[in-house]
């Protein structure tokens, strides 16, 4: 099999959020069933799906900087699936 060298440096990429300037941004929050046993806070899992916004200066591309509000006393994090709707 043949073999290639990598042209760049993986140090050398800056990663970006794949879409820069977003129409929309609609989240779904709340969405799995084992809520519940995560959060072990004795509510029941909400019987509708919690619907939210976001706005693009709300995404950093990988390794990038974050920002913490000063309301904010601390970050949380998790993780994320993106379903893009839309035309090419």
């Amino acid at each position: 099999a043949d073999t290639f060298a990598p042209d760049f440096n993986v140090e050398d990429i800056a990663y970006e959020i794949p879409i820069p300037s977003p129409e929309k941004i609609i989240c779904v929050g709340v969405n799995y069933p084992d809520r519940n046993e995560e959060y072990k806070d004795g509510q029941a899992a909400p019987s509708n799906p919690s619907l939210f916004i976001r706005f693009p200066r709300s995404f950093v591309g990988h390794g990038a900087s974050l920002v913490r509000p000063p309301e904010s006393p601390q970050l949380d994090y998790e993780g994320e699936i993106v379903i893009v709707i839309g035309k090419g």
